[in-house]
């Protein structure tokens, strides 16, 4: 695994703060998978059901538009590692502007990958559809959608198997919502897992987050 998008000046370095080093990631992780935790009853409590949860979890997310030809360039240059970069900057910068619009915060997940033995055309949508799907989950983690699916296995509504399940197919979904301002829904689809590529096609026809409702609700 290499990671192809380096960061030489990390946040905590430019916003004049030192790492705060292992133990500090640790209580880092624990802090965001609590409030996944504590977001989803909330939102579980504030509506009829998981259904509901999910729905207004989703709905503040506006959407990609589809490619353009200048964002189908991005990544058809360079090194396998700096096409690679490319996409996936781009993919953080996206996410981060439907958080902003959503009013929701945002953080930057580091992305590593294994560079697929594909010829260079392949290899872009290969690259797409890995960055959404990497990037898909971190953004419905941030929505504390795992901390709704989770209460609602507590509450006997979802087994472990289901819980997984509809976590795939979201996330699967939200590739599509995504990849389509990077390159043709059918070239995404083209290179997805026969077990996700509906939803990819899903995702990639609307462009809304919302949409994918139906993924996470079985």
């Amino acid at each position: 695994m290499v990671d192809p998008d380096p960061d030489p000046d990390p946040p905590q370095r430019r916003f004049g703060h030192a790492p705060l080093g292992r133990r500090g990631l640790i209580v880092g992780v624990m802090l965001l998978a609590f409030l996944a935790i504590v977001g989803g009853s909330r939102l579980m409590r504030g509506t009829t059901g998981g259904v509901g949860g999910i729905t207004q979890a989703l709905a503040p997310f506006p959407g990609f538009p589809v490619v353009t030809p200048a964002r189908a360039r991005i990544g058809t240059t360079g090194s396998v590692r700096s096409a690679y970069g490319e996409i996936a900057q781009q993919g953080r910068v996206d996410w981060r502007r439907q958080f902003i619009l959503a009013g929701q915060p945002w953080q930057d997940p580091r992305l590593t990958v294994d560079v697929p033995p594909v010829g260079r055309a392949g290899l872009r949508a290969r690259s797409v559809f890995m960055v959404g799907e990497r990037i898909g989950d971190w953004a419905q983690q941030l929505m504390g959608i795992p901390g709704l699916l989770e209460v609602a296995h507590r509450k006997g509504q979802l087994s472990v198997a289901a819980v997984a399940a509809q976590t795939r197919d979201l996330v699967s979904c939200l590739t599509g919502v995504w990849g389509r301002s990077m390159i043709s829904g059918a070239a995404l689809v083209a290179v997805a897992p026969a077990t996700q590529a509906d939803w990819v096609a899903h995702g990639a026809a609307s462009g809304v987050p919302s949409s994918c409702v139906s993924a996470a609700s079985g």
